[in-house]
């Protein structure tokens, strides 16, 4: 899997231009930036012959031979990757070497901050560029048929994934459909985006025949723990109430209570990552790259803060309202968290009225969203129609 998702990345990348558009960057420039690296303090490190395979290449053949630079980048990317110190989520090594070459140009290239740009983002570059499951309760909810469309028309038709919608799920046919994305086929999708838009409270979700399920052990945490979806980003939309059982529904004065984050122990991303020389010094010699804790790359968005209600009207709801609109806005632009930024702040300033016991009680509603993404994922560019077609 991590081969694949290199693979997709690096035609993007143009290596041979970012790497030896001068003579000054060429066989010498690439030799001295790998020898900067100074790898000789991994034990899977590539030998001195492997760099000299990729460095010790003809200058004249660099600038003559088509497509030469591209196969020596190549080939030093696909043994960074069997030797285990690249992968599709763990770039920080290679980001390093180009971060080396922009020095030797004075600090501008436009193809290198394209270069690094690119890495510090997650890869989508399968078509489709992923899967979206949406889990729809349509029974006692009014409005849930408008945010099903809304969301189906973003994601099949504009983000091009593909949508499987099912309607009223009981808790079994939920894992069912887990069970059925373990299969290889599904390998080759870059990204999960799972909706579920029901009634729920504070720790459980409301399926069919009254059933209910954990929201992170019954749902969240089965697709997470997906191989086909490690180190790829995995992200789940949550449109459902939030209360607690006998808590005071509304109130003007009280405050959301904080969330407490979870104290966990992880291992380095290691040599070379993006931190002080402090941070190296403790753990840059604990490396290991090539698993992550099953709910990493995962973020999930609350339609509502703990013990609150979302709304939900003949049109649909404010959060998954506000959600695709600004995804379709801004979605192929900037980071889903960033984007979550913007809903967090649209659904604020909309002043919602509730009638309970012969009173109107008007009320705000706040979003918000956990996340352990490591890098920015952007959904991909809608690809435009070819010439004519649709004419």
């Amino acid at each position: 899997m991590a081969t694949i998702g290199i693979l997709r990345l690096l035609p993007s990348l143009s290596l041979g231009r970012a790497l030896c558009t001068s003579s000054s960057l060429s066989a010498r420039g690439i030799r001295r930036s790998l020898k900067s690296l100074d790898l000789r303090d991994d034990i899977e490190d590539m030998s001195i012959e492997e760099i000299d395979n990729i460095t010790n290449i003809d200058q004249r053949a660099l600038e003559k031979v088509r497509g030469l630079k591209d196969v020596a980048f190549y080939y030093l990317t696909l043994t960074m990757m069997r030797k285990q110190l690249l992968n599709r989520l763990y770039t920080h090594r290679l980001a390093f070497l180009f971060d080396q070459l922009k020095e030797m140009k004075s600090g501008k290239d436009p193809n290198i901050d394209r270069i690094l740009d690119t890495l510090n983002r997650y890869p989508v570059a399968s078509r489709p560029p992923g899967l979206c499951i949406v889990f729809n309760m349509l029974q006692n909810r009014e409005g849930a048929a408008k945010d099903l469309t809304k969301v189906k028309e973003l994601f099949e038709k504009e983000y091009k994934y593909d949508v499987f919608v099912k309607v009223d799920p009981t808790a079994e046919e939920i894992k069912t459909i887990v069970s059925k994305l373990k299969a290889a086929r599904n390998k080759f999708y870059d990204s999960l985006v799972v909706w579920f838009m029901g009634h729920g409270d504070k720790t459980y979700l409301t399926v069919k025949n009254e059933q209910r399920i954990h929201r992170r052990t019954d749902l969240i945490q089965p697709f997470t723990e997906i191989e086909w979806f490690n180190k790829k980003p995995k992200l789940f939309f949550i449109q459902a109430c939030a209360v607690k059982k006998d808590r005071k529904r509304f109130s003007s004065t009280s405050q959301p209570k904080e969330l407490q984050g979870l104290q966990a122990s992880t291992d380095s991303i290691g040599w070379r990552a993006p931190a002080s020389s402090e941070w190296q010094d403790k753990y840059a010699s604990y490396t290991d790259v090539s698993q992550v804790n099953s709910f990493a790359d995962t973020l999930i968005s609350y339609a509502t803060m703990w013990y609150q209600y979302a709304s939900r009207g003949e049109e649909g709801s404010l959060y998954v309202d506000t959600l695709v609109d600004q995804l379709r806005q801004y979605g192929c632009r900037e980071s889903v968290e960033n984007v979550f930024r913007r809903v967090h702040y649209n659904v604020n300033t909309v002043a919602l009225l509730h009638s309970e016991h012969g009173q109107d009680i008007t009320w705000k509603q706040a979003p918000y969203f956990e996340s352990s993404l490591q890098k920015a994922f952007i959904f991909p560019k809608p690809e435009k129609p070819a010439a004519g077609v649709g004419q």
